[in-house]
């Protein structure tokens, strides 16, 4: 197996591999698709006026960005899923009621 020369892809944060409006050097490869789904996407990039090859370049890049957003966002929710230690829960359980005294005003 052959390594690719390091260039714009190999830069950290740089999903895309555009550096200053120019796009690396490409990479052949081989995919098997599904009939069907090879005639479609045939027509869609005759339609959008590109190559086959840069609308699957444009999808994985689509599919790839939605994906790291996804896992983002999965560790955002982890982060604030944290179940309240028992204390803290006895807390919470006295401000609210402070809380609802002062709102009712019996306090």
């Amino acid at each position: 197996m052959t390594r690719a020369r390091a260039g714009a892809w190999d830069l950290p944060g740089n999903t895309l591999g555009i550096i200053a409006g120019r796009m690396p050097q490409s990479i052949k490869t081989a995919v098997s698709l599904r009939r069907e789904l090879f005639e479609q996407s045939e027509a869609l990039a005759s339609r959008m006026r590109v190559s086959h090859s840069r609308l699957v370049a444009m999808a994985l890049e689509e599919f790839l960005r939605r994906r790291q957003n996804r896992e983002l966002l999965d560790q955002i929710n982890a982060a604030y899923e944290d179940q309240a230690r028992p204390s803290e829960r006895k807390l919470l359980a006295r401000m609210r009621r402070q809380h609802r005294r002062l709102l009712e005003g019996d306090y």
